[in-house]
């Protein structure tokens, strides 16, 4: 047997379904919040502070919630976290073509 099955008093009750979907989950918020982290290059803007309270917030609201849905609460902090994310690389991407167009017009 390659994957003996855990008892249920060191997995708190988590199938490993569920353990596979928090390990792709932590990844992929890893690159949400690493833009955050000091020296940054760009300025936080208030709905990137108003996203991050709310990813904290919904981390803080997981001791509210059952049992069940207790991996539920953090989705709802990182939807705006998401947003700010995407916000940020249309900020940036207008930046860099409005760059690029004021120097094709000094080259002329």
């Amino acid at each position: 047997m390659f994957f003996p099955v855990t008892s249920p008093i060191h997995t708190r009750g988590l199938g490993r379904l569920a353990a596979a979907e928090l390990v792709v989950y932590s990844i992929c918020l890893v690159p949400l919040i690493w833009r955050f982290v000091p020296p940054t290059m760009y300025r936080t803007t208030v709905f990137d502070r108003v996203a991050i309270t709310c990813y904290i917030l919904s981390i803080a609201a997981m001791v509210l919630f059952s049992k069940d849905a207790v991996l539920e609460a953090p989705l709802f902090g990182t939807i705006p976290l998401l947003l700010a994310w995407l916000i940020h690389l249309w900020n940036r991407s207008k930046r860099a073509q409005h760059r690029r167009s004021a120097e094709t017009d000094l080259s002329r």
